[in-house]
């Protein structure tokens, strides 16, 4: 956080100059289509100057849409933090409803599923942070060799927003590209573009596959599948959310006798953790004792 807050400071001060820059760029722009579209650059600015003020007429439409758009997902923000809390609270209690659900033959492979899916969860999660970790160090020594500035927060900011499916990394692009052409050129911030589109190619074919597949035991295929079927459904959420979702669904088709062959098609069975065999074990003898 110190080191995160200390280029930030740092940061600020490059903002006059991004300023600067912009207004070069903006010039050289106009003096390209004088020369080469033969428009003077009175009618540019003409075109400019009509064009903003056409979108200062609109602008109170935009600020309504936005302002509708940005309160919905506050409040869609808001309940899904009320729903998270109240299923965490209730979750003894949902466990006992499914277990109730079925009968008592069931009730040691429910168990089963259940450690089974908590223990996949947080692979998952370990799985995501690992993948962020490794494609932040990736940015940093790619950034490091081409001699940008702030490569520690372009590179955290890379690997961060990288963990959100397409916005994320075409945010971190923006804020990238921005961040080198205010402190460096146009040819440091083209190269940095670049490195960032292959760094995000490499770990969508490859390290999100590997790395999160391989912690779920999905294999690549199925993961790559699952994302696009995930946002084709529920957009981003669904992209989030397609992975565990796809990890649940093979856990309950192993442990299904009539569902296995669809368990195999998800991924390689995975090795029963030490401690669900032992809680498995316990309701077993339990079971024999009643």
């Amino acid at each position: 956080m110190y080191l995160i807050g200390s280029q930030l400071a740092d940061l600020t001060t490059e903002w006059p100059l991004l300023k600067t820059q912009l207004s070069g760029l903006l010039h050289d722009m106009q003096v390209w289509a004088a020369s080469t579209l033969h428009i003077n650059i009175a009618r540019q600015t003409t075109y400019i100057n009509n064009a903003t003020a056409n979108l200062l007429h609109s602008s109170a439409a935009i600020i309504q849409t936005t302002v509708l758009s940005l309160s919905s997902m506050l409040l869609f923000l808001v309940f899904i933090l009320i729903y998270t809390i109240l299923l965490l609270f209730y979750r003894r209690l949902l466990m006992r409803f499914i277990v109730a659900s079925f009968t008592e033959k069931y009730i040691s492979i429910i168990y089963e599923i259940s450690e089974h899916i908590k223990n996949i969860i947080r692979k998952y999660i370990t799985g995501l942070f690992f993948e962020m970790a490794i494609v932040a160090v990736i940015a940093f020594l790619v950034f490091w060799i081409l001699g940008i500035r702030y490569v520690f927060l372009l590179g955290l900011l890379v690997g961060v927003l990288n963990v959100i499916p397409y916005v994320g990394i075409f945010t971190a692009l923006v804020l990238s590209l921005c961040i080198t052409f205010a402190t460096s050129d146009g040819k440091h911030a083209l190269f940095v573009g670049i490195a960032i589109i292959c760094i995000h190619l490499f770990d969508s074919n490859f390290l999100m596959p590997k790395i999160v597949g391989s912690q779920v035991k999905i294999n690549p295929l199925i993961v790559i599948l699952g994302v696009i079927i995930g946002e084709m459904f529920w957009g981003i959420s669904g992209m989030f959310l397609s992975i565990p979702y796809i990890a649940i669904a093979k856990v309950i088709f192993d442990r299904v006798h009539g569902l296995r062959p669809w368990g195999i098609l998800l991924g390689e069975e995975e090795e029963t953790p030490k401690k669900v065999k032992r809680i498995v074990n316990k309701i077993k003898e339990k079971e024999k004792e009643e």
